[in-house]
C-alpha cells in the first residue's frame, strides 16, 4: 500500500493522469517547503533561531544585586578595542578582510583573561538575531559555548539547539546552507584535550568547510596537539593555523571606562573610583575587574589603593564572603579576613582551601565544570558559583560553573598560599604542574603571579621551591616579569632567589626599580 501521509506532490501527465509522490524528506529543499504560514521550512528555523538568540543575556555576577538576574545588552555592552593584524578595528569589521580578499571563513578572538571575550562573543549572536547590518549575511547563527559541549558532534549540538526552537530538521537545513551559516564558539581554551577533537575537525574544515567559524580563546593557550595533528593529517604538523584572520580583545579605552562603571554606580560614586584610583586605572582594563568595585565601595563605601589586582582579589574574596553571610543571616566578624591566620584555621579558610584544591585540579585538566556536592553547595552559596543543570535522556544533573576562571585560579593560588603559610605543604606535584601551565600558557595563567602575590615578603619561599625552573625563565625575561606582575617593589628587592630567574646580562636592580615596568 502507497503511504500517502505527510504533503503530496502532484504531477499531470500527458493523458491528464494524476499523479500523487511523497516527497523525501531527506533530500527535499528546504527552501522550497511551504508551511501554514507561507513560510519556507529555512526562513521558518531563521526566525526562531533568532528568537532563541535574543533571550541570550550578559553573565551577571551574583554579587552586582538582587533585582533581577539578567544583564541586556543595550543597557550594558560597551566596545571594546580590537586589533586586526596591528590595525584597530570595530566590532562591525570582523567579517571584513583587510586585503580586500574574500571573506574570511575561520576567525580567531584572543584575549587576556577578563578582557571581555564571552560577552563579545554573546554580542555576536545577539546582533545577528537583531538583524545588525554587518552580520545579517549569514543565514543562521550557533552560539556554542564549548565549556557545556561535553564531547557532543557538532550535528548533536545544532540538532539540540534545532529542537529548543521547534525544528526537528536543524541538521538538514545547515547541510543546505553552509556558506551562509555561522558558529560561534566560546571558550576553546576551555575545552580538555580529550574532548575537543570534534572541535579541531569543525575549525579545521574536516566538517562544515565552507562554514564561517568565529572561535574564542585566551591569548597563547590555542596549540594543536601532536596527536590530534595525525588524526587529522595524516601528519605530526603541529603549528599549523586554523584561522585566516586574527583578532586581539584589548579591553576598555579609558574614554569608555567611565560610561561602563556609570551602568552600575551612580555618577558621583564613579567620580571618586576614578579620582582615588588614576594612578592604578591601568589595573582596570578589563571589563571583569571593573564589574568588582561596586561590590568593594558597598563593602565599607571607600575604595582601598590597590597596588595589584590580587590585592583586589583579596579585597573581593572578603566582601563576597562577608555580603553572603549577611545575607544568609549567618555570623561574621567586621574585622573578617580571609588572609589572616592565626594559631587554627578557620572553617571557611579551610571550605575556600578545599575549593581551591579542586580548582587547581580542575584547570589543570582544563575542566571547568563542578559536580554538586557538599563543599561546591557551599562555594555556590557564598557566591563564587553559578548553578546550572544538563538535561540528560533519564534525569537532569546539577552543575556549577565559576562566575570567572580568574576565580578559580586565585582560589588555587590561596590553597598553595596557606599551604606554605602553615608550613603544611605537600603539593610539589600539582605546583610543578602549575609553573609548567604558566609556560604553556605564555604566562596568562594567573595561579603562579597571584601565588606570588599573595606571598608578599615570603616570596623566596616561593621561589625556591620552583628554583628547577629558573633557568627556563631566564631565557625569557618576559615570563619572569609576568611571574613578579604581582609582587611589590620592596618584595622583589628582599628575594635572594631572584638572581636564578633573571638573564646575566640584566642587572638585578632593574627588577627591583622597575615595579612599574614589570606592572605594565
Amino acid at each position: 500500500m502507497q503511504n500517502t501521509s505527510g504533503p503530496r506532490i502532484f504531477k499531470v501527465d500527458k493523458e491528464g493522469n494524476i499523479n500523487f509522490s511523497v516527497p523525501n524528506h531527506e533530500t527535499r529543499s528546504c527552501c522550497e517547503t511551504i508551511d501554514n504560514n507561507s513560510l519556507n521550512q529555512c526562513d521558518d528555523f531563521k526566525r526562531k533561531l533568532q528568537q532563541y538568540n535574543r533571550s541570550i543575556v550578559l553573565p551577571k555576577p551574583a554579587w552586582l544585586s538582587n533585582e533581577g538576574s539578567e544583564l541586556s545588552f543595550d543597557e550594558h555592552f560597551i566596545d571594546l578595542q580590537l586589533n586586526d593584524a596591528n590595525n584597530s578595528i570595530r566590532i562591525e569589521d570582523v567579517f571584513n578582510s583587510l586585503t580586500n580578499s574574500r571573506r574570511p571563513i575561520r576567525i580567531l578572538i584572543e584575549g587576556q583573561p577578563g578582557f571581555g571575550k564571552t560577552t563579545l562573543a554573546l554580542k555576536l549572536a545577539s546582533d545577528w538575531a537583531l538583524n545588525k547590518t554587518y552580520i545579517n549575511f549569514f543565514k543562521l547563527a550557533f552560539f556554542v559555548p564549548l565549556r557545556e559541549l561535553q564531547q557532543q558532534s557538532i550535528k548533536s549540538v545544532i540538532d539540540e539547539i534545532g529542537k529548543r526552537c521547534g525544528c526537528n530538521d536543524a541538521v538538514r537545513i545547515v547541510n543546505q546552507h553552509k556558506k551562509n551559516t555561522l558558529f560561534i564558539l566560546d571558550g576553546l581554551d576551555e575545552v580538555s584535550l580529550d574532548g575537543r577533537l570534534e572541535i579541531m575537525k569543525l575549525l579545521y574544515k574536516q566538517y562544515y568547510s565552507d562554514a564561517t567559524v568565529v572561535a574564542f580563546s585566551r591569548t597563547g593557550i590555542f596549540e594543536i596537539s601532536k596527536d590530534e595533528a595525525a588524526l587529522l593529517f595524516s601528519s605530526t604538523m603541529r603549528h599549523r593555523n586554523f584561522h585566516d584572520k586574527h583578532i586581539s580583545v584589548l579591553g576598555f579605552n579609558e574614554e569608555d571606562k567611565k560610561t561602563f562603571l556609570l551602568k552600575f554606580m551612580p555618577e558621583a560614586n564613579v567620580d571618586v573610583v576614578i579620582k582615588r584610583l588614576a594612578s592604578q586605572f591601568t589595573l582596570f582594563k578589563s571589563p571583569l575587574l571593573l564589574m568588582l568595585i561596586p561590590i568593594i565601595l558597598e563593602d565599607d563605601q571607600s575604595i582601598e589603593h590597590f597596588s595589584s589586582i590580587t590585592e583586589l582579589y583579596k579585597k573581593l574574596f572578603n566582601c563576597i564572603i562577608k555580603n553572603s553571610c549577611a545575607k544568609r543571616r549567618l555570623h561574621v566578624d567586621q574585622c573578617f579576613d580571609l588572609f589572616r591566620i592565626t594559631s587554627s584555621v578557620t572553617s571557611l579558610q579551610n571550605l575556600l582551601r578545599e575549593f581551591g584544591m579542586l580548582s587547581v585540579r580542575k584547570i589543570l585538566e582544563n575542566e571547568v565544570q563542578f559536580e554538586s556536592n557538599d563543599v561546591t553547595g557551599e562555594i555556590y552559596q557564598l557566591g563564587f558559583l553559578t548553578s546550572h543543570k544538563r538535561v540528560t535522556f533519564v534525569h537532569s544533573i546539577t552543575y556549577y560553573q565559576a562566575v570567572h576562571l580568574s576565580i578559580l585560579e586565585f582560589s588555587a593560588a590561596f590553597t598553595f598560599w596557606l599551604d606554605l603559610k602553615l608550613k603544611k605543604f605537600k603539593s610539589e606535584e600539582l605546583l610543578t604542574s602549575v609553573v609548567n601551565l604558566f609556560f604553556k600558557s605564555e604566562g596568562t595563567s594567573l595561579i603562579l603571579p597571584f601565588l606570588a602575590g599573595l606571598m608578599e615578603d615570603d616570596l623566596d619561599n616561593l621561589l625556591s621551591r620552583i628554583k628547577q625552573f629558573g633557568v627556563w625563565f631566564s631565557l625569557d625575561f618576559e615570563l619572569t616579569m609576568k611571574l613578579l606582575s604581582e609582587c611589590s617593589s620592596i618584595n622583589i628587592a628582599k628575594s635572594n632567589f631572584l638572581a636564578n630567574f633573571i638573564p646575566s646580562r640584566i642587572n638585578i636592580r632593574y627588577c627591583e626599580d622597575s615595579n612599574e615596568m614589570i606592572l605594565k
